[in-house]
């Protein structure tokens, strides 16, 4: 019992997104324009995140001037994440490190205890110091001491929430 197999149609892929998308070609002078722009703005941003974090301390006030504000607590978490997504792209890793423990400890109480408040004021300052003194890089030992105590003092705050 011989089956007779169905013919086969071959159909040749199509090279219409291709066509559309264009070349990805490596451009070397392209890439090294992306890197003399990148190095520039690494060099403003202490300058350019000025702004942001005072931004921020002035949020951070006015959560703690009324913690039942979502408002307030929304325009912080904003501000704070914008500073972690931009920071590490610029050389200024520990920012963003320090903005996203902001993050979290924002994310932990809907009304913020006094403690976390402090702890918020906390971060506030740690970033204002950490550009001030152009801490590039992680920070070197300041840095990764300063990391460690706020993430010991989001964790204790997170878990006195639990209990």
């Amino acid at each position: 019992m011989s089956e007779k197999a169905a013919p086969v149609e071959i159909v040749p892929p199509s090279d219409r997104l291709a066509r559309k998308a264009g070349s990805f070609a490596i451009d070397a002078e392209r890439i090294a324009k992306v890197d003399r722009v990148l190095e520039t703005l690494s060099e403003q941003y202490p300058q350019l995140a000025r702004g942001d974090i005072e931004a921020l301390t002035v949020s951070a006030r006015r959560l703690a001037e009324a913690p039942a504000d979502p408002g307030a607590r929304k325009e912080l978490y904003r501000l704070s994440h914008g500073l972690k997504g931009n920071a590490a792209t610029l050389g200024y890793p520990l920012v963003t490190a320090v903005a996203a423990s902001l993050c979290k400890l924002i994310e932990q109480e809907e009304t913020p205890s006094p403690l976390a408040l402090r702890a918020i004021a906390m971060h506030a300052d740690a970033l204002r110091s950490i550009v001030a003194e152009r801490l590039s890089g992680d920070g070197g030992a300041i840095g990764r001491q300063l990391l460690s105590d706020l993430a010991r003092l989001v964790e204790t705050l997170a878990k006195g929430q639990a209990a």
